[in-house]
C-alpha cells in the first residue's frame, strides 16, 4: 500500500504464468482509501485468487493469478514506510 497516495497495489509481473495475455502484467490498483495512521489488513488467498480488504472492507483488491508449479509459496512485502 502506498500510504502516502492511498491506494493498494498488484504486480502481476512475478506472480507465475503472465505470457498469455499482453495487458495481464498491468500494475493492478484499488480506489483509494482515507488516509490514516493505521490500516488493518484482511488478506485471503486460495490456488489462484487473492482479496485485500482494508479497514474491514474500506477498500478491496481482488486479484487472480497462475502460479508455476509447483510453487507454493506466497510473499508479502513491505518498506519501512508502512511501519
Amino acid at each position: 500500500m502506498d500510504v502516502v497516495n492511498g491506494v493498494i497495489q498488484f504486480y502481476h509481473l512475478i506472480s507465475g504464468n503472465v505470457d498469455f495475455q499482453e495487458h495481464f502484467t498491468a500494475i493492478q490498483q484499488a480506489p483509494k482509501t482515507k488516509l490514516l495512521s493505521e490500516y488493518k489488513f484482511d488478506i485471503y488467498i486460495d490456488h489462484s485468487s487473492f482479496e485485500i480488504f482494508v479497514n474491514n472492507g474500506e477498500t478491496v483488491l481482488t486479484s487472480i493469478f497462475f502460479p508455476n508449479m509447483p510453487d507454493s509459496t506466497i510473499s508479502i512485502e513491505a518498506d519501512s514506510t508502512l511501519m
